[in-house]
């Protein structure tokens, strides 16, 4: 799957989970689709990560073999790999993000099967 198609399908499920906090069919089924567009995410987000790696050890060893000392080679590829490093980062805090409303919502569904539980 495409990352823009797990971002928009995490906020997608994540409107119908404002709709749906007490109806535990729905929340149940939220839950897990959340968590599956959450894990392309996380698939995406590892991909970045290696070509983050590849990239900045890349530019180090350019900058190296151009003469320039290992601090100003650090600091140029640190430069040069800014973007790739602001996609993770903004990746990560939806990952985190989700992964923490996926929690609530397990939690809440927890509570409303008791409340049914003793209800009946």
């Amino acid at each position: 799957m495409e990352i823009e198609q797990a971002i928009n399908g995490w906020i997608d499920t994540r409107k119908r989970l404002e709709k749906n906090w007490s109806q535990p069919i729905k929340l149940s089924d939220i839950m897990l689709k959340m968590s599956t567009y959450l894990s392309y995410i996380g698939d995406h987000l590892g991909l970045l990560k290696e070509k983050y790696e590849a990239e900045r050890a890349k530019s180090y060893m350019e900058h190296l073999q151009a003469g320039k000392s290992a601090s100003n080679s650090e600091n140029l590829a640190r430069v040069e790999t800014a973007e790739i490093r602001g996609q993770i980062n903004k990746l990560e805090l939806t990952l985190k993000n989700g992964q923490n409303l996926v929690s609530v919502g397990q939690s809440r569904l927890r509570v409303l099967e008791n409340e049914a539980r003793v209800q009946i």
